[in-house]
């Protein structure tokens, strides 16, 4: 029978449970890792499925956020066989939305539509959340496979889900990736608009969606010859990743950074450059050679 080490433990699994709610809410990353590692291994104490599943996937989602997709992958993938047990289609689906995600980082595009629609047709109707967001997730699918149409069809259903529940976090994304896609047609004026779109709603979301409008709109500032605003919002994105303690964003903002002021100021484009390889090795990123070869060219 169960013992008192058994109610402390379901004591202990229930704490964790909060815990990892109010972590997620006040954006504390290392909090939530350490209390959902707990967590589960309290759950798995007591043989406690659900709570296994739901702190699988929220360690899945923490180490996707902090770029670790192999690490993100693997509980993700010990998540989706506890979700299906439990007959939850919509665990199963959310699980399903960021391993599609993460294939298609990985570039299995295949595959990642593979996983995004089959989260799509778990999900209700009345889910207009889990499916704004992957809808918008599909459209930037599509637009890393220039399937651009489609992308800009998906992204619009996105956006227009986000709106009718009021999530802002995903209107901003949707936002991004509409502008990313304008952009890659070549439409900038169209892109700029939907970019500074989504950064109007920004004081109202993460600073990280914020960081990430401000790098594309560097992008887009650079592809239409507009050098000055272009560098401006490279600054402001490295200061809003380094705030959201983001380390890669930081990373990847200051390589633009640097590539930015190649030809005005060599020396600082040099050491701007040298922080960027700095940033990626300590987190032992796979671009890290990119950026040393970007830093021995400079």
């Amino acid at each position: 029978g169960a013992g008192p080490g058994d109610g402390i433990a379901a004591a202990g699994v229930a704490l964790a449970r909060a815990l990892v709610e109010f972590f997620r809410a006040k954006g504390h990353v290392r909090e939530r890792l350490v209390v959902a590692r707990l967590g589960l291994e309290l759950a798995a104490r007591v043989d406690d499925v659900r709570t296994r599943a739901v702190l699988l996937t929220e360690l899945g989602s923490v180490h996707f956020h902090r770029h670790r997709l192999g690490e993100a992958g693997e509980h993700l993938r010990q998540a989706l066989p506890l979700w299906r047990r439990l007959g939850d289609r919509l665990g199963e689906a959310r699980v399903l939305n960021v391993l599609g995600v993460l294939a298609g980082e990985a570039g299995e595009h295949e595959e990642a539509l593979r996983f995004m629609t089959g989260s799509l047709r778990l999900r209700p109707r009345e889910d207009v959340i889990g499916r704004a967001a992957t809808l918008g997730n599909i459209g930037r699918l599509h637009t890393l496979v220039g399937e651009h149409d489609r992308a800009v069809r998906r992204l619009r259903s996105a956006i227009a889900l986000a709106r009718r529940c009021g999530d802002l976090d995903i209107e901003a994304n949707a936002l991004i990736n509409l502008g990313d896609t304008y952009a890659a047609l070549g439409h900038h004026d169209t892109a700029l608009r939907h970019l500074h779109r989504s950064l109007d709603i920004a004081p109202t979301i993460a600073d990280r969606i914020k960081a990430s409008t401000l790098k594309s709109l560097a992008e887009v500032y650079e592809r239409s010859g507009r050098h000055d605003l272009a560098v401006r919002h490279a600054r402001l994105a490295v200061e809003t990743y380094r705030t959201a303690e983001f380390p890669r964003g930081e990373a990847l903002a200051l390589a633009d950074l640097g590539r930015l002021l190649r030809t005005t100021d060599p020396a600082a484009s040099r050491r701007i450059l040298t922080r960027a390889r700095d940033l990626l090795a300590a987190l032992d990123d796979p671009d890290t050679p990119t950026l040393d070869a970007l830093v021995r060219g400079s």
